[in-house]
């Protein structure tokens, strides 16, 4: 296991070293593109920095779950939640989530049955069910 400290110390080393002014390069359909925005995709590194972020990003939104009893779930970029709220007061609350950043936008569905990563998820009368 490597101290905690030691591991501090290389990660910010290694965001001084590759800081915003390094880019991403790439060519497509003979055409040089330069990427101005996030990180590079499928990178280790970029996924690390990703879970990251959204773990403090989606902190409040949490909370509120915690709060209230009920199931908060994230795979990647996928999310799954409880709630015996009014859906109006659900929406609400994943809209004001919404506006939190520009670039992340939660696309939500709403209903009794929800597939999530490729299990269907029922609520049948209180209690949930799953399916393959």
């Amino acid at each position: 296991m490597i101290p905690k400290g030691g591991a501090l110390d290389a990660l910010y080393r290694f965001c001084v070293k590759h800081d915003k002014d390094h880019t991403n390069c790439f060519v497509f359909d003979n055409k040089y593109y330069k990427q101005i925005r996030s990180g590079a995709m499928g990178s280790p590194f970029t996924m690390t920095l990703v879970n990251i972020y959204m773990y403090e990003w989606e902190q409040s939104l949490i909370e509120h779950q915690q709060q209230r009893n009920e199931l908060h779930r994230r795979y990647i970029d996928d999310i799954f939640m409880t709630s015996n709220e009014p859906v109006d007061n659900i929406k609400a609350l994943l809209d004001r989530e919404n506006e939190k950043d520009p670039n992340i936008k939660i696309n939500y569905t709403i209903h009794e049955s929800v597939e999530f990563l490729d299990v269907l998820i029922e609520n049948i009368q209180g209690q949930l069910k799953t399916s393959v």
